[in-house]
């Protein structure tokens, strides 16, 4: 656990706008983006495309931001998509 939270914490700076690393995140704004994320562990863990995976995350997220978030889940090992991802997310975030 303690090298995917390694993982998740690296990973989700480029996501960030530069200026809201400054600050730190509502409780609500770090759920809805676990809640995010696990829409791309989902699609990955339900065997869809990468291409699906962004098309679900196109409503929510840039094309380019959902691509990159999609690159990353789908590069972690399957036995990583858990809930735990999620979780993980939502707890950097709101330690930022």
């Amino acid at each position: 656990m303690p090298r995917l939270a390694f993982v998740l914490a690296v990973s989700s700076l480029p996501l960030l706008p530069g200026p809201a690393r400054a600050q730190q995140y509502d409780p609500q704004e770090c759920a809805s983006q676990a809640e995010m994320v696990m829409t791309g562990v989902n699609a990955r863990a339900e065997g869809r495309s990468r291409d699906q995976a962004i098309d679900a995350l196109a409503d929510r997220l840039p094309a380019d931001v959902a691509g990159m978030l999609v690159d990353w889940i789908y590069a972690l090992p399957p036995e990583l998509l858990t809930d735990q991802v999620g979780e993980a997310w939502r707890a950097q975030c709101e330690a930022l």
